[in-house]
């Protein structure tokens, strides 16, 4: 698997603010606070979806490094699913498809039906398929699904249950594959999905540390249940205030949307490399055609007042 760590600077910086004071607020008022956050949270995705082209893939470091990765995987012959637990995120990556003009692409998510999805999969997997890439909900790729002619997968962020991201990767691990599956895993740095992936992790250690001291359990779902923890609202809410704290004390803390300026081109370079390496993909020629630019240009000087 490839990966490596982003900036914090996927949308405009959204403020968690401080707990209030346990008994003395209500569950009215927190209530309250959750949806101002939540409603904030809408209004930063809605200013990332107004942005199109380079300002879109500048704005965002997980962007930036997707489209390099892309540029890379489909050089090499490779064909891409790509996994989010979000279908406003899957809106997101189908504009900066068009925009790059990667070719045809599907989309699968929670609004396709039965026949619309045996139809797009015969597709995909059909001999000569012009599709490069695959978008998929990680909710809605489950039982059924083989796209075994798809060589790469890319998970755009973790998802709390560790079992759905192995099942997304599983897609292309099916009867047929011929190729090696290369899987890369997007986690930005100093954010909430750091926890979220180490959580993960522990849950998956925990689950296989159950099932070996007690084998009747794997067919018990009862059993397999009690040994998951659940996530408490206090703790989703300490893994997001964290984060927020983390962003506030950067020094270039805003994002690069809010300063105006992309990633430097060595940043993404820096990122990829690693991940080619880790994925055992030819590294990147200096000096080569191998990534975009991300560096946006300079803000126009503003025009000098007529004189009166």
């Amino acid at each position: 698997s490839g990966g490596g760590g982003l900036a914090p600077a996927e949308i405009p910086f959204v403020d968690f603010g401080e707990r209030g004071g346990g008994d003395e607020s209500s569950d009215e008022d927190e209530e309250a606070r959750e949806e101002e956050r939540l409603r904030r949270a809408r209004e930063a995705q809605a200013e990332l979806r107004a942005l199109s082209g380079l300002a879109l893939v500048a704005s965002s470091g997980k962007l930036a490094v997707l489209d390099s990765l892309l540029h890379r995987l489909k050089a090499n012959g490779s064909r891409v699913l790509l996994f989010s637990s979000f279908t406003q995120t899957l809106d997101l990556l189908e504009d900066f498809l068009r925009w790059r003009a990667f070719g045809p692409h599907l989309r699968m998510d929670g609004s396709t039906n039965r026949i619309q999805r045996e139809l797009d999969m015969r597709e995909f997997n059909a001999p000569g398929s012009p599709h490069f890439a695959y978008l998929i909900s990680t909710r809605a790729g489950g039982v059924g699904i083989n796209l075994a002619t798809a060589d790469a997968v890319v998970l755009f962020e973790p998802d709390w249950n560790p079992q759905i991201d192995l099942q997304a990767t599983d897609r292309a691990h099916r009867l047929g594959q011929t190729r090696p599956v290369r899987v890369f895993r997007f986690v930005t740095k100093a954010s909430v999905e750091e926890k979220i992936l180490l959580r993960a992790r522990q849950k998956q250690a925990l689950g296989q540390a159950v099932n070996r001291d007690n084998e009747p359990a794997r067919d018990d779902p009862e059993a397999q249940a009690g040994a998951e923890e659940k996530v408490a609202k206090s703790e989703l809410f300490e893994m997001l205030q964290s984060a927020s704290r983390a962003l506030a004390a950067e020094d270039e803390g805003e994002s690069a949307l809010q300063r105006g300026a992309g990633f430097s081109d060595g940043e993404v370079r820096a990122i990829l490399g690693r991940a080619l390496a880790d994925a055992k993909l030819p590294p990147l020629e200096d000096g080569g055609p191998d990534l975009p630019s991300y560096e946006l240009p300079d803000p126009p000087s503003p025009s000098p007042a007529p004189p009166k």
